[in-house]
């Protein structure tokens, strides 16, 4: 199997394996998202940032950053489960990168609680 899927009393939460991305929150029969949440680092640029664009962000090939899936784990309490994933976010071109950690947290009645650090 390619995923795991948390059920309960009406919801259903689909995580890939393949990417460590929550792919499906159905409540109630119905879709709840409508694509893959992303970590994004993107800020629109004004007249003051192209300094910053040109010193840092253009030469470091910061603007194609790409996420990396690493690892997912899955580990049920007595009244939740928790699902971390680990990816590292980085420009394809170079050996640098941030390693990211993605933390869901299910309980019984279906509330997620996300926390990503990094």
């Amino acid at each position: 199997r390619l995923e795991h899927v948390i059920t309960g009393h009406n919801f259903a939460l689909t995580f890939s394996k393949v990417n460590g991305k929550l792919t499906s929150w159905r409540v109630n029969g119905e879709e709840i998202i409508q694509s893959e949440p992303r970590l994004n680092f993107f800020k629109p640029m004004i007249d003051n940032h192209k300094q910053e664009y040109e010193g840092l962000w253009h030469p470091a090939h910061l603007q194609i950053m790409q996420e990396h899936f690493r690892t997912l784990a899955v580990e049920a309490t007595d009244d939740s489960v928790l699902i971390t994933t680990t990816s590292i976010i980085a420009p394809p071109v170079f050996d640098f990168g941030m390693r990211c950690t993605y933390r869901y947290q299910i309980n019984a009645q279906g509330h997620l609680n996300v926390e990503l650090s990094g």
